[in-house]
């Protein structure tokens, strides 16, 4: 169990780190509404692998509401719709809480 939470805790945060960085990039354009939606399916899967278990079971890597308001927020910010600047910030703020939660038990060879 241990082993399989260390590897997805490294799988996040690689790939919390890639949809960061695709939305610190200049907003508006088209390659970088796809960068971000390609990157934001990586990071969600991840969300919404279980931890603790390979089956429909257990405990989730983050609850189902705060994947989704993260979802919703991305929406926002990637369509560029009123408010995306502000919904960019907190998701970015929300991603960084989770990353450093996911750095503390970083394995790259688990």
């Amino acid at each position: 169990m241990w082993t399989r939470y260390r590897k997805l805790c490294t799988q996040a945060h690689k790939n919390i780190q890639i949809l960061i960085r695709v939305l610190e990039k200049p907003a508006g354009e088209i390659e970088n509404q796809s960068a971000i939606q390609d990157a934001w399916d990586a990071v969600e899967l991840d969300l919404r692998t279980r931890a603790d278990t390979g089956y429909g079971f257990g405990a989730r890597f983050v609850p189902e509401k705060v994947t989704a308001a993260l979802g919703e927020a991305l929406e926002t910010a990637w369509k560029g719709l009123p408010g995306h600047q502000e919904a960019r910030d907190q998701v970015i703020a929300d991603l960084q809480t989770i990353l450093d939660v996911c750095a503390r038990r970083i394995d790259s060879v688990a």
